[in-house]
């Protein structure tokens, strides 16, 4: 697996399994996790924030976009509501996270959200 590919895994789990994933860790080790010129965990924060309230609703829309940016590390994206869907009888989302670092590296990748029977949104 290339470095690209483990980085934009990386992402994605961060993405899916949120801020917690790194609770124990000092907020600048926690920063410091990911390489210069992709995410950070305030990116990563931003993105599932934003996502969540895109996708979680009941009225969700097919094409609903967020923009975001983080001042901090200069990075930003737009998070999209690809497709909406049931799976297994529950509610689904298609969500794409765009993301630029700089002018030379971008990621681009999409997730599959659905709603368990419990109420809770999970990657499938």
């Amino acid at each position: 697996m290339s470095r690209l590919n483990l980085i934009l895994c990386a992402g994605a789990m961060a993405i899916a399994l949120g801020p917690s994933t790194m609770a124990g860790a000092a907020p600048a080790e926690q920063e410091s996790h990911f390489i210069a010129g992709h995410p950070t965990r305030s990116d990563f924060a931003m993105m599932k924030d934003i996502g969540l309230r895109l996708y979680r609703r009941d009225d969700a829309v097919k094409g609903a976009s967020e923009a975001w940016q983080n001042s901090q590390s200069g990075h930003h994206g737009t998070i999209s509501v690809l497709d909406i869907f049931e799976r297994s009888g529950v509610p689904c989302r298609k969500v794409r996270y765009q993301t630029v670092f700089d002018v030379t590296t971008s990621t681009d990748y999409v997730l599959n959200w659905c709603r368990t029977t419990e109420g809770e949104w999970k990657v499938s």
